[in-house]
């Protein structure tokens, strides 16, 4: 008997739970070692009143009905910063009372709850409810984001109704069907596109992903489903937006490219009467006059070619007309004019030229090259170079100008329609501010990238690099005459 006491004795001691055994006035009558350490030094002697009294009077009043009922008693406190389960079991005229340290597990269930709420508040904000099956117990798990992507309640699931199928809109489910059928086959992870009609009948457009897993030897499969249906609302709005703007703004270039080319008459009759005028017997003033009205009319005229020119391109969607030719014939034709251009404004002219046969659209191209010099010409003070160079397997082609240059901030902004520089003094009489938009329109239509390089004070040069086909032999005398 002493043997099995001294077992007994051991086991209470090594236990980790406070073991206490009192009377009905709380006096000690036994405790193990845990109850020393976990009492000391608030246990005054063998009596827990005054303990009792500082952390819950409720314990003597447990302590009564757990001896007197014969019912087991219970109750949680804080003590030095612990939590604690005690449990009261009333034995004869005594109590036995076992106290237990839960603060780990209730600071572990505190992580979980956040951990859980975290997870919820994800899953809402990204619209993506998690599922879950258990093929043995045949136990199914829906997250609340399931719910709410259903549009239903938790009594609604179930094992024996497959709510998923049961939603998924008929023209959908055989792809559905399939993926599920491929993860059993394969057990590797499948998803898809899918359409769900929620029980109030609010149909919603989702994504899903499903795999296998196995826990504790348990098969699993689990997936989730994303609702897409904002997404897919705000997308089908932007389409709709974009499809409205692009037809506005191709009405506008209709409407640009028809109102330039009405114009295009009056502007020609223009032109012959100031011609005509010009013929005539004028005063100084007169002639004054006449010189301004002719640079108001080559200003209007420029703005309306350049008008033409963009509606066009934008209202017909232009792919060009790609072609093979030689590049050198097509700079000849354009220094053969802007020589005599710069030549009665007192500007120095040079064009150099290579022969290299190129695929590319000659109207287009001309265009481009004819709008960069003429912007040189409205900016240089008294020199303008066009010019080509062999880069890299490519013809360089260039404008070069000395005139008032760019500033860096605005090296982006002048390919932009109607931008003209403040910084340049009386600027709009330059121009329409429309020359740069076309030879950006023209160079995206021939699939080159215009560059810039300017010095503000000094000049700029605009080149892009275009691709040749094959380089043809230069003639050195005639190349000498036709680049001085």
């Amino acid at each position: 008997m002493q043997k099995e006491n001294a077992r007994y004795e051991f086991l209470l001691n090594i236990s980790t739970n406070a073991l206490l055994e009192t009377d009905l006035t709380g006096r000690i009558l036994h405790m193990n070692a845990a109850a020393e350490y976990f009492l000391a030094p608030d246990a005054s002697g063998s009596n827990l009143a005054a303990w009792f009294e500082k952390h819950s009077p409720d314990i003597l009043s447990k302590i009564e009905k757990a001896v007197r009922l014969k019912l087991p008693q219970n109750l949680q406190l804080t003590t030095n910063g612990r939590s604690c389960s005690l449990y009261f079991y009333g034995q004869g005229h005594n109590c036995y009372i076992c106290i237990e340290d839960i603060t780990e597990r209730r600071q572990l269930a505190i992580s979980l709850e956040r951990t859980s709420q975290r997870l919820e508040f994800a899953e809402k904000t990204a619209h993506i409810g998690y599922w879950e099956l258990d093929f043995k117990y045949k136990k199914i798990y829906w997250s609340g984001e399931m719910f709410r992507i259903f549009g239903t309640s938790a009594a609604a699931a179930s094992p024996k109704r497959n709510l998923i199928r049961e939603r998924i809109l008929k023209e959908d489910l055989p792809v559905y069907k399939e993926k599920l059928r491929e993860l059993l086959h394969t057990g590797h992870p499948v998803e898809g596109r899918i359409r769900i009609r929620k029980l109030n009948g609010g149909l919603r457009y989702c994504y899903f992903k499903a795999g296998i897993f196995e826990d504790e030897n348990r098969r699993r499969i689990a997936g989730t489903f994303q609702d897409l249906t904002p997404l897919i609302k705000t997308q089908t709005a932007l389409e709709k937006a974009k499809e409205l703007a692009e037809n506005m703004n191709r009405g506008k270039s209709l409407f640009l490219a028809q109102a330039s080319h009405d114009l295009r008459q009056p502007m020609q009759a223009l032109s012959m009467f100031i011609s005509a005028l010009s013929e005539e017997r004028l005063t100084s003033r007169q002639k004054m006059l006449l010189n301004k009205i002719e640079a108001s009319a080559e200003n209007l005229k420029s703005l309306l070619d350049n008008l033409l020119d963009l509606s066009k391109m934008e209202a017909n969607n232009d792919v060009g007309d790609f072609h093979e030719f030689n590049m050198a014939e097509l700079l000849k034709k354009i220094c053969g004019e802007y020589h005599e251009i710069c030549r009665t404004k007192g500007i120095n002219f040079r064009c150099i030229r290579h022969n290299a046969v190129i695929f590319s659209d000659t109207v287009i191209l001309e265009r481009l090259l004819r709008n960069l010099l003429s912007n040189a010409i409205k900016y240089t003070k008294n020199k303008i170079i066009l010019g080509s160079k062999w880069h890299n397997g490519y013809l360089r082609i260039m404008v070069i100008d000395n005139g008032i240059g760019i500033p860096a901030e605005e090296r982006e902004q002048i390919f932009d329609e109607f931008y003209q520089s403040k910084k340049i003094k009386n600027n709009r009489s330059y121009g329409s501010g429309l020359g740069l938009a076309i030879v950006r329109k023209s160079a995206e239509i021939l699939g080159v990238s215009v560059k810039l390089n300017s010095t503000p004070g000094q000049g700029s040069c605009f080149w892009f690099d275009i691709p040749v086909l094959r380089r043809l032999p230069e003639i050195k005398q005639k190349y000498r005459q036709n680049n001085t």
